[in-house]
């Protein structure tokens, strides 16, 4: 058995190396609505709160298309009885949407804002 460490895995032209493997996660956010801001974050230079419990997501590697998958959750800590949405008819190949709504359907801006992306890399 081998293991391999490393602190910087870089590509040969000396950029940041990309993810290729088909199963691999191509992006990934914790975002606050709240105080409007990325917690923590993988292929995602910015989020854009568009109203209430609407967030839309920058990658920083677009998509080959719109046709990829993003899994969300959210919890609004006020309350704790939000729901999530991902929003596929609002995603393109260079924005990701997501949606958190109370349990009367109206829109919620939640402290913890979670997506995950998979699909192609453009």
């Amino acid at each position: 058995m081998s293991t391999l460490k490393a602190d910087t895995i870089q590509s040969t032209g000396g950029g940041a190396a990309t993810l290729t493997k088909q199963s691999a996660a191509k992006g990934w956010c914790h975002a606050n609505q709240v105080s409007v801001g990325i917690t923590d974050s993988f292929n995602v230079t910015s989020i854009t709160d568009a109203s209430a419990g609407l967030l839309y997501y920058t990658p920083t590697n677009s998509m080959s298309d719109a046709n990829f998958v993003s899994v969300v959750s959210v919890r609004e800590s006020a309350s704790g009885s939000s729901f999530a949405q991902s929003l596929n008819d609002l995603q393109t190949a260079s924005q990701y949407a997501s949606s958190s709504k109370t349990s009367a359907n109206s829109g919620v801006d939640s402290q913890h804002n979670n997506i995950v992306i998979h699909g192609d890399l453009a």
